[in-house]
């Protein structure tokens, strides 16, 4: 089994869920709105969420992109539904409680800390604003694995921008051939970890494959973070 000094976590869809708290919260939103004078049905806004999503993902190679802020899609949602653009700020708030109070951590994530803690260094580098970032690693319990986790809200450069890789690895002090990285996003983790000399591990949830024209191919693909832990051979 290969041996690394250190392993660097993505956060979202890695160890925490992407998907748990999201129907929540955009019924909380749909609520609000509903509350303020507009007639919008929780499942009208979650369509509207989806689409808005699924339509910026796709023109992204299925990543999440850059520009698409939590204000952003539910500005775009809003215009879905007749719901003021304006208030979106407001709901954005809204949203953001509703999702970390539905937060949940992936099968099998402490056990797979707990097992690679005591013989390597642990890393960790998230896109997002600093707050949410933040406050999902305490509301989870990760900040004993990760007190010091690289956000680029806070570093000023979003994965899969090399910077904020080689970043990690001067932190951990570690030379990227000793690391390896484990993230759910093909574009951003893989080939972003890839683009400095990392080994990856890419989570392929769903089993949907790499996305066209693939700048590289992954150490292992695997759904399940049990096998990151047999292929760590922790």
């Amino acid at each position: 089994m290969p041996r690394y000094t250190a392993v660097v976590f993505d956060l979202d869809g890695t160890l925490v869920s992407e998907e748990d708290g999201v129907e929540q919260a955009t019924a909380l939103v749909a609520h609000a709105l509903r509350e303020r004078g507009y007639p919008v049905p929780d499942a009208r806004l979650e369509e509207a969420r989806s689409t808005v999503v699924r339509e910026a993902m796709t023109a992204n190679r299925g990543n999440w992109p850059a520009w698409l802020s939590r204000e952003e899609w539910l500005r775009r949602a809003f215009a879905r539904v007749d719901a003021p653009a304006e208030l979106a700020p407001e709901m954005a708030a809204v949203y953001l409680q509703g999702r970390i109070d539905g937060l949940t951590l992936l099968d099998h994530a402490i056990e797979l800390l707990e097992a690679v803690a005591d013989r390597t260094r642990l890393g960790m580098i998230t896109n997002g604003g600093s707050v949410e970032q933040r406050l999902k690693i305490t509301t989870v319990g990760l900040n004993h694995y990760f007190p010091e986790p690289l956000i680029s809200d806070e570093f000023g450069a979003q994965k899969p921008d090399p910077t904020i890789f080689e970043q990690a690895l001067s932190t951990l002090e570690v030379a990227a051939s000793d690391a390896i990285y484990i993230g759910n996003s093909f574009v951003n983790d893989i080939e972003g970890a890839a683009a400095v000399g990392m080994d990856t591990i890419w989570l392929d949830h769903h089993g949907s494959g790499p996305p066209p024209q693939a700048a590289t191919t992954p150490t292992l693909t695997t759904t399940s973070l049990r096998a990151v832990q047999e292929f760590l051979g922790a």
